[in-house]
């Protein structure tokens, strides 16, 4: 999953106004064929969908990095 970034502290109207835009981008049928060209599936989401992804990403490579024990560097 790729994500977009913006400074600290930016205007939640903003970001959700940025978040809708790039949903309709995404879903045009150009934009799918580039991605799908480059072999990456095109998805848009809100902010929370986004932050629920990497907690959840975190968790799951926490747990496989400990079960085959590769030390912190």
């Amino acid at each position: 999953m790729q994500s977009g970034a913006a400074p600290a502290g930016l205007a939640r109207d903003v970001s959700t106004s940025i978040a809708k835009a790039m949903e309709t981008v995404m879903k045009k049928e150009n934009v799918k064929q580039r991605y799908a060209d480059w072999g990456i599936e095109p998805c848009a989401g809100s902010q929370a969908t986004f932050e629920k992804f990497v907690l959840e990403q975190q968790e799951i490579w926490r747990s496989k990095i400990q079960e085959v024990g590769i030390p912190a560097q």
